[in-house]
């Protein structure tokens, strides 16, 4: 990092906002003005009248939270932390639907505070690398934090109609049944495509990876195809929010939030196609190339030992050869003798299509240590020996 702490990180966290700005500006400044009118419009929510059920401020600020940073996500092309956020607005908006309709459902939210308040106090993740001064604070904290929740929390493990699976969830049944109860079961689907992304699934990749010639390519960097589908998931389930309340629903504030969000959506389908361009535009053309392969040292007398290298800063580490040959292999040794060449002269190729097993402690060696102005050459073998 340098003095003014323009760091890597700096660098990620900014993202492609400029690109994105000046490809979507439409859509840049409609998330602007949903931040702006969303901030004003809680300025009516709590204005000191009852919210619809107790619980309502907790969950209705997490929703708040998480829609202020889709939108930043979205446009700086931060599409895991979007897709993240937007995955926690929807589970917002059906929790705050189930609060509202169903008072059992706001005791069942509010009496699982104590459970988390419970399980927190339990928490001593970092405390090591704190001064003895600091942790013993710490710890000093935490007991009190546990000694004022315990009581509820075991009389609530111990009542017949929550019981030990309480502290799992406050909820009764699970996300999509609870969805579908409220009529919003089209807004589960992209719920489980978001999970993937949580949860290091198998379409967890969703913008980070792609298939080019064959070779599946994972990129390191923003999951910029994914953006369009956070942002209109979150701005469609935020809209399930507003109004909060029944009684703000002619508000000024709240018609401009909804205005604001309707202009949104209106501007993201440009928001959409410059997002795959320029999605477009960070893949390669072609594959690059691998870091580490496996190496052949073929030698004039027939002779062959197995290296893991690194072709991009030529270091080989010797390994076993792999379980099973491939195909034509034995043809590349033929043709090695055959061209001859001095006692113990050697080539040195790389196999396509051969794993390479890194030992557990590997020992590298830069190529010209093994053989003087030594080249690894790329070889395809074969699919048969026909």
């Amino acid at each position: 990092m340098d003095a003014t702490g323009n760091s890597r990180l700096r660098q990620r966290l900014v993202g492609l906002q400029d690109e994105v700005a000046e490809a979507a500006p439409a859509f840049t400044l409609a998330a602007d003005s949903v931040a702006d009118s969303l901030l004003n419009y809680l300025d009516v929510v709590y204005d000191g009248e009852p919210g619809p059920a107790e619980s309502f401020p907790t969950i209705f600020s997490q929703a708040c939270n998480d829609l202020l940073d889709l939108l930043a996500a979205v446009i700086a092309g931060h599409g895991r932390p979007a897709m993240r956020a937007a995955r926690a607005v929807f589970e917002s908006a059906i929790a705050l639907l189930d609060v509202t309709t169903d008072g059992s459902a706001d005791k069942r939210y509010m009496d699982h505070l104590w459970v988390t308040a419970y399980l927190e106090s339990g928490l001593s993740l970092g405390e090591d690398l704190l001064t003895p001064g600091e942790r013993a604070a710490e710890e000093d904290r935490r007991r009190r934090y546990r000694a004022s929740a315990q009581e509820a929390y075991a009389e609530l493990v111990s009542d017949k109609g929550y019981g030990k699976r309480f502290v799992n969830g406050w909820a009764r049944g699970d996300l999509a049944a609870r969805a579908r109860a409220h009529g919003h079961e089209h807004l589960y689907a992209p719920y489980k495509v978001a999970s993937g992304v949580i949860h290091a699934g198998a379409g967890g990749g969703y913008g980070t990876e792609n298939l080019i010639s064959g070779r599946q390519i994972v990129r390191t960097g923003p999951a910029l195809a994914i953006c369009p589908l956070a942002a209109i998931y979150g701005l469609r389930s935020f809209r399930l929010l507003v109004p909060a309340r029944e009684q703000d629903a002619g508000h000024p504030l709240t018609i401009l939030l909804i205005d604001a969000m309707s202009d949104l959506e209106g501007a993201w389908p440009a928001y959409r196609r410059a997002m795959m361009e320029l999605d477009a535009r960070l893949w390669p053309t072609n594959p690059p190339e691998q870091g580490l392969v496996a190496v052949a040292r073929v030698s004039v007398d027939g002779s062959v030992a197995w290296y893991v290298a690194n072709q991009r800063s030529k270091r080989l580490a010797p390994t076993s050869a792999p379980a099973q040959l491939p195909v034509g292999f034995d043809l590349l040794v033929r043709a090695t003798k055959e061209v001859g060449g001095p006692p113990g002269a050697s080539a040195f190729f790389m196999i396509d299509g051969v794993l390479a097993t890194v030992p557990a402690e590997p020992t590298w060696t830069e190529l010209e240590e093994l053989a003087s102005g030594a080249i690894m050459m790329r070889v395809e073998l074969p699919d048969d020996r026909t």
